[in-house]
C-alpha cells in the first residue's frame, strides 16, 4: 500500500491539484453569493423570487403545499442554480487555459485539410466497396 502511494505521489502534480482545491473553494464563495446559499438568496435567487412574487427574494424557504404537507422545493432549486454557475465557471476557466497554453491555440484541435480529405476518401472507399 505504501508503494501506491508512492506512485500516486511521483506520477501526479500534487502542486496542480492543490491549487485547483484552492480556486474551487474560492470560487463556490462567489457562486453562493451569485446564486444564493442557505444564508442569503444571491443575485439570481432574488430576481427568480422577484419574479415569482417574493417578498423578500429568498427562495431557500420556497415551497408547495400538498394535502397540508409543506415540500421544500426552494432549497434544491438554489442548489441546483449554484452547480449549473459552478459547472460554467469551471468550464469557463479550463476553456481559457486550454486557449492560453503557450503555443496552443483553438484551431490545433481541428483537423488539417488532408486529415478530411483522407477520411472522405477512405468512406468513398467504404461505399464502393460495399457494393
Amino acid at each position: 500500500m505504501l508503494s501506491s502511494l508512492r506512485t500516486f505521489i511521483s506520477k501526479t502534480n500534487l502542486t496542480g491539484l492543490a491549487i485547483a482545491v484552492a480556486i474551487g473553494a474560492a470560487l463556490k464563495t462567489v457562486v453562493d453569493e451569485f446564486a444564493g446559499d442557505g444564508d442569503g438568496h444571491g443575485i439570481v435567487g432574488g430576481f427568480i423570487a422577484a419574479m415569482i412574487g417574493g417578498v423578500e427574494g429568498d427562495l431557500n424557504d420556497a415551497g408547495v403545499s400538498i394535502n397540508g404537507s409543506q415540500i421544500p422545493v426552494g432549497a434544491f432549486v438554489v442548489s441546483l442554480i449554484n452547480f449549473a454557475v459552478m459547472i460554467l465557471a469551471v468550464f469557463a476557466v479550463a476553456v481559457m487555459l486550454r486557449v492560453h497554453k503557450p503555443g496552443r491555440s483553438p484551431e490545433d484541435d481541428a483537423p488539417t485539410s488532408e486529415q478530411l480529405l483522407a477520411e472522405i476518401l477512405a468512406e468513398l472507399r467504404r461505399v464502393d466497396d460495399d457494393r
